[in-house]
């Protein structure tokens, strides 16, 4: 019973390590491909199905902060699985694509949402 429960333990371990890795691994890819647009600010809130908190991105010209967080006055609030949003930053599937297609939905300003394929450049690999 006890290396059942100490098995158990490390197993969670890791998940609990994979998951917060997986959530580090979209902020340095969303990093990795900011494309800074001049005079252009938004904010957007993106629900990830699976995750507790929602992924917050504030773009200001060439700074993008981006974190896991609520926040309140989103320009535009989207909500998509994880399968979709690993699928966008892999290059294989635009943020447009996403919403057109109904697999990602949004709510706000369209033309900011728009912006989102412009100011991130996912190339397909």
């Amino acid at each position: 019973k006890q290396d059942i429960e100490e098995l158990s333990s490390m197993f969670k371990d890791m998940l609990g390590q994979s998951e917060e890795d997986e959530d580090l691994a979209y902020l340095m890819e969303l990093e990795a491909h900011f494309v800074p647009q001049e005079d252009f600010a938004a904010n957007y809130l993106f629900m990830i199905e699976g995750r507790k908190q929602p992924l917050y991105l504030d773009v200001r010209g060439d700074e993008l902060t981006c974190y896991y967080g609520n926040e309140e006055n989103i320009d535009v609030y989207a909500k998509l699985s994880s399968d979709i949003m690993n699928s966008i930053i892999n290059g294989r599937m635009t943020f447009q694509r996403a919403f057109m297609t109904g697999v990602m939905t949004a709510k706000g300003n369209f033309k900011t949402l728009r912006m989102l394929d412009t100011i991130f450049s996912f190339d397909e690999n």
